[in-house]
């Protein structure tokens, strides 16, 4: 503001945004939503992911429950058998369960009866 005559002149200059501004303003909120939304995919598939993996988890934990219960291994043409040279005691062995359903994969040890075992072990 300067003072002329006594008085306070207003100098009139212009007040509004320039183009480029506006045209700064829209590119970085388009990155910003480039980078949210690039983070919310992988959240997605990390989370799909994690989601198959844990079916596998249970899966193969119900298989081995099923094995050490007495009880036939549930029919998942997934699931193989490992026996174990590891000593156990007698009656038992121990083996190593290994199944893959949808892209994921678990592995079980686990102790089970010699007689659950007889007719799927590799």
């Amino acid at each position: 503001m300067k003072i002329e005559n006594g008085k306070p002149k207003i100098e009139n200059r212009p007040r509004a945004f320039l183009v480029m501004d506006v045209l700064c303003g829209i590119t970085l909120a388009t990155i910003l939503l480039m980078v949210l939304t690039a983070a919310v995919v992988k959240q997605n598939k990390a989370q799909r992911q994690l989601a198959q993996h844990r079916t596998a988890s249970r899966t193969a934990e119900a298989a081995l429950l099923a094995l050490q219960s007495g009880q036939p291994l549930p029919q998942n043409a997934g699931i193989k058998l490992e026996k174990l040279p590891t000593p156990a005691p007698a009656g038992r062995t121990w083996i190593r369960l290994t199944l893959t359903e949808q892209n994921a994969s678990a592995q079980l040890v686990g102790l089970v009866n010699v007689t659950a075992t007889s007719g799927g072990i590799h």
